[in-house]
C-alpha cells in the first residue's frame, strides 16, 4: 500500500510537469507566432505620400492618433516600461486612419495596449496644469476614451521612464530613441513618426510652450500634410527645420553638422565677417590671411552672384529659427556668404561708388569667420576690458584681482563665455546675496508639468565688493548662458547694460534625435526673473540702447566700447 501511494504521488508529479511544460511551450509558441506576425505587419506597412488622401477627416484622425500615441508613451505604465516597441506600434496603427470604424479601433487599442498596473510605491499624480484638457475637446468626446485616459493620468509612476529621465542636476534627457538614419522618404509612415515624436516632445517638455505665437495643436494639423508630401531628404529636413522655427526659440535649430542641410546652405563660405548694420549687410571683419581683395571693412554688400541681398534674405530667413527678429536677422546674415561654388561674385557699395569683386571661398565650418579679439586689456591704465569669449578656466581669478584697483571694468558678453562668470565675477561686483533668476524644470514623472521653481542667487560681501563702474556689453550674439550671466551681473549697484536686444533663449537645452538622423534641441529649463518677468524671446533689455553704425565701422570704431568708456569717465 505504501509503495502504491508513492507510485500515485510520482505519477501526479509527472502529470503536473507535463502539463506545465505544455503550457510553457504553448505560451512560447504563441509569443513566437505573435512576434513573427508583428514582424510581418511591420514589413507590410508602407504609405506612399503621393497616394495619401488629404481630407479633413484623415488629417483630424492623424491628429487624434498623434496626441493619443504621445500621451500613452509618457503616461501608460506598460509603454513607459519600454516592454513594447512604441514606434512600431504607431507604424502599425496609421492605417486605421483610413477605416470607417477608426474611433472604435482606437478605443480598443487604448484599452488593450498593455498592463495598466501602477509602478508600485510611487505617489499618485495630482499635477496636470491643463495637460489633460484636450481629453474633453470635441474630437475626444467619447466618454469611455476620456475615462481611460483620465485613469492613466492618475496612475502612480516612477520619476524616470524608458524614454525620459531626469539627471541629478534636474536636466531632462530623451533616451532609447531609434535614430532610423536611413529611411525611405517616399514612405509617409516614418515621416509621420518623426512629426509625432517631435510634436509630443514639445507638448510635454518644452519650457516655453506658453509663449508660442500659434496654437500648438493648429501647428500639428498644419504640418501633417506638409511632412507627408516630402518625398526626398532635403525637403523633409527643411520642413522639419521650418517646424522647429515655430517654437520661436533660438536653441531649436538643426545640427550645424547635418550634411544635407550644410550642402543646401553651402559647403563653402567667403572669408569675410558680415553683420546687419542699419538694415544692410556690412563687412565688419577680414581675416589676416584673406586681406588680398579690394574689399574694406565698412563696405556694403548689395548683391551676391548677381542676386539682390534682399531676395536672398527673403528665401533663407524661414530656415533660421530664433526667439526674436534681432537674432533671426543675425542668423540669416551669417548664411548669405555660404555657397557650393569655389568662387562667388560680390557687388559692394563704398563711399567711392560700387564695384564687383570675385572672392575665392573656403571650406565652411561653424565659427570659421567669427571675429574674436583674444585680448583682455586696459584702457588708459584705469579701465579693464574682459572679453568673456576668450576666457580660459582659471584666468578670471587673476583678472579679478587686477580689477579691484581700476575705476571701471567693461565685460563684453557679445559672445559665449569661456568660463562661468556668475560666481567668480558676480560675487565681486554684486553687493550682498541677491536672487537674479527663477528656474523651473520639466517633470519626467508628470510630463507637461514643470516642477515648482527655485530662486538662484549671486553676490558676496556687503563691504568687500568692487565699487567701480561696471559696463556689460550685449547684442544679438549674447545667447543662452551669456544672457543668464547678464541677468546676474546686472544686479551690481554700479552696473550698466549697454547695447541691443539679445538672443532671447535662456535656459538649458535638451537634445533629441528624429528619423533620418536629425539632431535638434530646444530650451528645457524655464528661466525668468525672480518676479516672473520673462527673458525668453524678450532678451536682456539694455539700460543704454546703442548699435554700431556704418560710419563707425568704416572709422574702425567699436561704438559700444566707446560708449562704455565714456560712461566710466563721467563724474
Amino acid at each position: 500500500m505504501k509503495n502504491l501511494r508513492k507510485m500515485k504521488s510520482l505519477l501526479l508529479i509527472i502529470v503536473m510537469l507535463i502539463a506545465f511544460n505544455t503550457i510553457a511551450n504553448s505560451k512560447e509558441i504563441n509569443e513566437k507566432f505573435n512576434s513573427e506576425n508583428r514582424k510581418c505587419e511591420k514589413q507590410s506597412i508602407t504609405l506612399n505620400g503621393s497616394d495619401f488622401e488629404f481630407n479633413e477627416i484623415n488629417i483630424n484622425r492623424l491628429f487624434k492618433l498623434g496626441k493619443l500615441w504621445g500621451f500613452l508613451k509618457y503616461y501608460h505604465p506598460f509603454v513607459r516600461s519600454g516592454k513594447i516597441d512604441w514606434d512600431q506600434e504607431l507604424l502599425m496603427k496609421i492605417e486605421l486612419v483610413f477605416q470607417d470604424d477608426f474611433d472604435n479601433e482606437i478605443l480598443e487599442w487604448v484599452q488593450n495596449v498593455g498592463n495598466k498596473e501602477s509602478e508600485n510605491k510611487y505617489k499618485r499624480c495630482d499635477k496636470n496644469q491643463g495637460v489633460t484638457d484636450w481629453f474633453r475637446e470635441d474630437s475626444f468626446q467619447d466618454s469611455t476614451l476620456m475615462n481611460e485616459l483620465d485613469y492613466l493620468m492618475q496612475k502612480k509612476r516612477k520619476r524616470n521612464s524608458h524614454y525620459v529621465s531626469l539627471s541629478k542636476k534636474k536636466r531632462i534627457q530623451f533616451i532609447n530613441e531609434v535614430k532610423y538614419p536611413n529611411i525611405d522618404y517616399t514612405d509617409a509612415s516614418m515621416k509621420i513618426l518623426s512629426l509625432f515624436r517631435y510634436w509630443n516632445y514639445v507638448e510635454y517638455f518644452f519650457a516655453y510652450k506658453h509663449l508660442l505665437k500659434k496654437d500648438w495643436d493648429e501647428i500639428f494639423i498644419q504640418y501633417i500634410p506638409k511632412i507627408v508630401k516630402c518625398d526626398d531628404e532635403l525637403t523633409y529636413k527643411l520642413t522639419m527645420l521650418s517646424l522647429f522655427g515655430e517654437l520661436n526659440d533660438t536653441h531649436s535649430t538643426i545640427s550645424p553638422f547635418d550634411k544635407t542641410i550644410n550642402t543646401f546652405f553651402g559647403e563653402f563660405i567667403a572669408p569675410l565677417r558680415i553683420e546687419m548694420i542699419e538694415n544692410v549687410p556690412v563687412v565688419t571683419g577680414i581675416p589676416d590671411n584673406y586681406q588680398i581683395y579690394n574689399i574694406n571693412v565698412g563696405d556694403i554688400i548689395t548683391q551676391i552672384d548677381y542676386e539682390d541681398v534682399a531676395e536672398l534674405i527673403k528665401n533663407k530667413i524661414k530656415y533660421c529659427p530664433a526667439s526674436n527678429d534681432s537674432r533671426m536677422i543675425a542668423d540669416v546674415t551669417a548664411l548669405l556668404l555660404r555657397s557650393n561654388k569655389s568662387k562667388i561674385n560680390l557687388k559692394l557699395d563704398t563711399d567711392n561708388g560700387s564695384f564687383i569683386e570675385e572672392i575665392h571661398t573656403i571650406k565652411y565650418r561653424p565659427g570659421i569667420v567669427q571675429k574674436i579679439d583674444n585680448t583682455n586689456k586696459l584702457f588708459d591704465d584705469s579701465i579693464a576690458y574682459i572679453n568673456t569669449g576668450s576666457l580660459k578656466p582659471g584666468q578670471l581669478e587673476l583678472i579679478s584681482k587686477e580689477i579691484l584697483s581700476k575705476k571701471g571694468v567693461i565685460v563684453d558678453l557679445r559672445c559665449y563665455p569661456g568660463d562661468n562668470l556668475i560666481n567668480k565675477l558676480g560675487n565681486l561686483i554684486v553687493c550682498d546675496r541677491k536672487a537674479f533668476a527663477r528656474c523651473s524644470w520639466s517633470n519626467a514623472k508628470n510630463p507637461g508639468y514643470f516642477t515648482s521653481s527655485m530662486l538662484t542667487y549671486v553676490g558676496g560681501s556687503k563691504q568687500n565688493y568692487y565699487k567701480g563702474k561696471v559696463m556689460i556689453l550685449i547684442n544679438s550674439e549674447t545667447h543662452s548662458f551669456a544672457e543668464y550671466t547678464a541677468m546676474a551681473l546686472q544686479l551690481g549697484p554700479n552696473t550698466t547694460i549697454i547695447g541691443s536686444t539679445t538672443s532671447g533663449a535662456d535656459g538649458d537645452i535638451v537634445s533629441m534625435i528624429l528619423p533620418g538622423n536629425i539632431q535638434t534641441w530646444f530650451s528645457s529649463i524655464r528661466i525668468t526673473y525672480p518676479n516672473g518677468k520673462e527673458c525668453q524671446q524678450v532678451g536682456i533689455i539694455p539700460d543704454v540702447r546703442i548699435k554700431p553704425t556704418i560710419e563707425g565701422i568704416r572709422a574702425g570704431k567699436d561704438e559700444l566700447i566707446e560708449k562704455a568708456i565714456e560712461l566710466i569717465n563721467m563724474d
